[in-house]
């Protein structure tokens, strides 16, 4: 093969060679079935004719070339020879003779069942025809004749090329004779029944798509071919035994034009409530489950870092303080998700539609070059938020960390408001007695309203102006001036955690979930109420790292390495 590799704005393009050509054509005449590398190489050998100027090239050259270099004949490459002249020249009689060799290309076709082959010179007759000004109903004719000699109760059809050649008589139905027309529906029709008995509804569903183009062209009632293509969709979904899929299934099916037309809207609602109801089951087996919070079946990993952390959070309290360990606790990036950058799976280039924890879908289209958020980030986010809040739980059950250590720090931060140390309170003890519902409704809001204080402690406009009056920001601008005060790392985090609706494939968007009531059940958990309060004293740290620093300077768990290994 010769390989063109295209440079921007360009496409690929390989031509065969002789050789090839030649192998091909062997093996086909040998073995009738294993004929579509020589259909695809005749492809590549017609298509040259004209994509050759979009090279800035004259397609004769590599034509006659390969016809000087076969050691055999073929009425398909001849064929190829004299189109090239009628493409670039015009010349009618060339033309007329690239009919005779198509012809005498698809009696062969026709005798030896090389389908595709006969699907591409039976595309080349049609265009030839039409491009002389001719009749072209008798190339129609024949296609259909073809489909009926070789697909009419065919037990294996080559999907794709009977699509082709049927739209080649849809689309050019004003050419055609109506029995023709009929007689390739009810062809379609017949093939449609059989993969629906076979339960293939996607197989199913593309021939009736076909079937109901041509019902539009002969004036056929549609409806009933209509509701059988609805109806693909429901048998499809109903053979799934993962939920997600099965919801998957529902949303394409809604997303269809031929659906949406054909439902009423009582069905409409049918359906998005069982597509809801999918995603609402998948999202319960895809939920974390409260995450390993007090739980003996953590995975192994998993632990390992906990205990690791939890050891080294106890050898800085001895070292320093206790209050000190929890500034170093706060701030380490390491309890984050990060993705490099400079690497984004395929994945993260295409879009993507997945159930929240919610049970609504959720959708991530790339926008051009710039991806606000990646597949990997996302599954990071999952790994890693649940390390912090296990670390904390588990330091909190050993006794290390106390509520008298926590309410002196919340009480000792000068940027938030006495509401806000009066509710962190309220949160802290529904936190020790369990009551971890309530923690959460109580934890969540005060996250929000510490970050405007912070922020207006720091001189920041935190106000929204309305045109009644003036009223305090969402969090999503909140967030978008918390940037300028901590890493990017941490503020990602925040934002996908807590605001971005993207976040809920990873379990997170918990402030607008919790505001909006679409917690669900099981969500009442220690994980998240632990989550929270981890998350309270990330915030009010890394925006007044200064402070601590000149009390603690820079803890480092590096200083306790010898310690850590005896």
């Amino acid at each position: 093969m010769l390989f063109r590799f295209p440079t921007e704005n360009e496409i690929a393009y390989h031509y065969p060679t002789a050789s090839t050509v030649e192998e091909y054509l062997e093996r086909a005449q040998a073995d009738p079935d294993d004929h579509y590398h020589f259909a695809s190489s005749l492809r590549s050998i017609y298509q040259w004719i004209v994509l050759a100027d979009q090279f800035d090239e004259d397609p004769h050259e590599k034509i006659d070339d390969l016809l000087d270099n076969l050691s055999v004949t073929h009425p398909s490459i001849s064929a190829a020879v004299a189109l090239t002249e009628w493409e670039t020249e015009r010349n009618y009689y060339e033309a007329i003779s690239a009919l005779h060799l198509l012809y005498d290309t698809l009696e062969e076709a026709d005798a030896m069942e090389w389908h595709h082959v006969a699907k591409h010179v039976l595309t080349w007759l049609l265009k030839t025809e039409k491009e002389l000004n001719r009749d072209s109903s008798t190339i129609l004719n024949d296609i259909v004749r073809y489909c009926d000699d070789h697909f009419y109760g065919a037990s294996d059809l080559p999907l794709n090329t009977y699509h082709e050649l049927v739209s080649l008589i849809y689309e050019n139905h004003y050419d055609a004779d109506e029995q023709a027309l009929l007689r390739i529906f009810v062809i379609t029709l017949q093939q449609a029944n059989r993969y629906a008995s076979n339960g293939e509804s996607q197989q199913e569903r593309m021939l009736l798509e076909d079937a109901l183009e041509l019902a539009k062209v002969v004036g056929i009632d549609q409806r009933g071919v209509a509701r059988r293509y609805v109806e693909t969709y429901h048998s499809e979904a109903a053979l799934q035994s993962d939920p997600v899929v099965r919801g998957g299934t529902l949303l394409r099916g809604l997303e269809d034009s031929t659906v949406s037309s054909t439902l009423s809207d009582a069905e409409k609602q049918e359906w998005k409530r069982e597509m809801n109801e999918a995603f609402r089951s998948g999202a319960k087996q895809l939920r974390r489950k409260g995450t390993p919070l007090h739980t003996n079946d953590m995975d192994d990993a998993f632990r390992s870092d906990v205990q690791r952390n939890t050891q080294l959070f106890k050898l800085l309290a001895a070292r320093h303080s206790r209050k000190g360990a929890i500034y170093w606790f706060a701030t380490q990036n390491k309890f984050l998700p990060a993705e490099d950058t400079d690497r984004q799976p395929l994945l993260d280039r295409i879009s993507t539609v997945a159930p929240s924890d919610t049970g609504h879908v959720v959708r991530q289209t790339p926008d051009g070059d710039e991806i606000e958020v990646t597949q990997s980030y996302l599954t990071n986010l999952s790994v890693y938020a649940p390390l912090a809040p296990q670390t904390l739980f588990e330091l909190v059950n050993e006794g290390v960390v106390t509520r008298g250590l926590l309410y002196q720090i919340f009480f000792n931060c000068e940027s938030i408001s006495a509401d806000d140390r009066w509710y962190a309170i309220s949160f802290i003890t529904a936190l020790w007695e369990k009551r971890y519902g309530e923690a959460i409704h109580l934890g969540i809001p005060r996250l929000e309203s510490m970050m405007f204080n912070v922020l207006q402690s720091k001189g920041e406009d935190v106000d929204a102006l309305f045109d009644s009056g003036t009223g305090t920001r969402t969090l999503g601008s909140l967030l978008d001036v918390l940037e300028n005060y901590v890493d990017q790392r941490f503020h990602k985090y925040l934002k996908y955690m807590y605001n971005d609706r993207l976040g809920e494939l990873a379990g997170g968007n918990l402030r607008n979930r919790t505001a909006h009531g679409h917690l669900r059940m099981g969500e009442d958990n220690a994980f998240i109420a632990y989550l929270i309060l981890t998350d309270l004293l990330r915030l009010i740290i890394r925006t007044d790292l200064i402070a601590h620093r000149a009390e603690f300077g820079l803890l480092s768990e590096y200083e306790l390495l010898d310690q850590f290994l005896d």
